[in-house]
């Protein structure tokens, strides 16, 4: 029963990205552009550090062009990730306050008499708000943060195998610490 209450909430709230899914999408892979160059900061760091203690000025001088090349696009696709994650929240949160809003509108005065109108007005600013980033972060982070965790560990496995399985080992805790935030989520 609680697997099929969360679907149904989240059909619901997902309900209102709809119109937005090209928008999501470009998000997600935005997302998942800003974490393959946050990934390639690291590795490309360890590469830099390794050329400077081996004395290798040619390969000095490729490295932290590179560096410098991936830090700008970092920067710049950070930006546009952020700005369009603002946009997307606009959307969505204007779509359901538009629906809320009509639902009240048509409401029977003896339904919503017995709710102070510091409380509807707190839901329909706060409470909607935060169903509106829900509704459009939640999946695209799932991706990013799934992507983010596989290639961290396929550069952890092609730098140190260890730190690899470290790393894997560490993902059962993770989960089992989400599982308790999801169900705090569910909750509110």
């Amino acid at each position: 029963g609680v697997f099929r209450e969360l679907f149904r909430e989240w059909k619901w709230i997902f309900s209102f990205t709809k119109k937005r899914r090209g928008l999501v999408l470009l998000y997600t892979l935005l997302g998942v552009a800003v974490s393959s160059a946050s990934l390639a900061i690291s590795y490309v760091g360890k590469m830099l550090i390794n050329a400077v203690v081996k004395s290798e000025y040619k390969s000095i001088a490729l490295m932290a062009a590179f560096y410098g090349v991936v830090i700008v696009f970092n920067i710049v696709m950070s930006a546009l990730l952020s700005r369009l994650s603002t946009k997307i929240n606009i959307y969505v949160n204007n779509d359901i306050q538009k629906t809320v809003f009509a639902r009240l509108i048509d409401a029977k005065w003896s339904d919503i008499a017995g709710y102070k109108t510091g409380d509807l007005l707190n839901r329909f600013n706060y409470d909607i708000s935060t169903i509106a980033s829900n509704a459009v972060n939640w999946l695209p982070s799932i991706v990013i943060n799934l992507y983010t965790f596989v290639m961290t560990f396929v550069i952890l496995w092609r730098m140190d195998i260890i730190m690899a399985f470290i790393s894997l080992a560490a993902a059962p805790v993770l989960l089992a610490v989400s599982r308790y935030f999801m169900k705090k989520m569910q909750v509110l």
